[in-house]
């Protein structure tokens, strides 16, 4: 017969079932915690990376544009390209190869929002850094009848 008290291992059961409900009740806790966290996060990675071979960029939405900042450095600015198309944001651009310890050739690709005129964008390059700002879509205008 085993008791409560298990006397030959010196284990308690009740309070070690406490305990593991305990554990469990925290357990829950915190995932619905990182879940209230993580979630704004991975949406947000989801939004921005696809298929990039550097990952030093930042898309804000604001309310009358997006605005991409993606860190270039040491890139030359006549080797900067910058492309949209359907969706997508393409940056390439070459670094000078005397800096040691970043990638020869940046590739970074960008998904955009739907409501983003491609194009009205401004890319403007200085001192490593890349801005590329698209002004939001107009929701529709009344059209007069004649």
């Amino acid at each position: 017969m085993v008791s409560d008290k298990d006397s030959e291992y010196g284990f308690d059961r009740s309070r070690s079932d406490d305990e593991l409900r305990r554990l469990i009740k925290d357990a829950i806790r915190l995932t619905k915690d990182l879940a209230r966290v993580a979630t704004p996060i991975v949406i947000s990675v989801a939004k921005g990376i696809s298929e990039s071979n550097w990952e030093r960029y930042k898309v804000s939405e604001l309310d009358d544009k997006i605005v991409v900042e993606v860190e270039l450095p040491g890139a030359k600015k006549d080797s900067v390209k910058v492309f949209a198309k359907e969706g997508m944001l393409y940056v390439r651009a070459e670094r000078d190869p005397a800096i040691p310890g970043e990638p020869r050739v940046y590739r970074v690709k960008i998904r955009l929002p739907d409501d983003v005129d491609v194009n009205r964008a401004r890319a403007k390059y200085v001192q490593g850094l890349l801005l590329v700002e698209m002004p939001r879509k107009s929701e529709g205008r009344e059209i007069p009848v004649e």
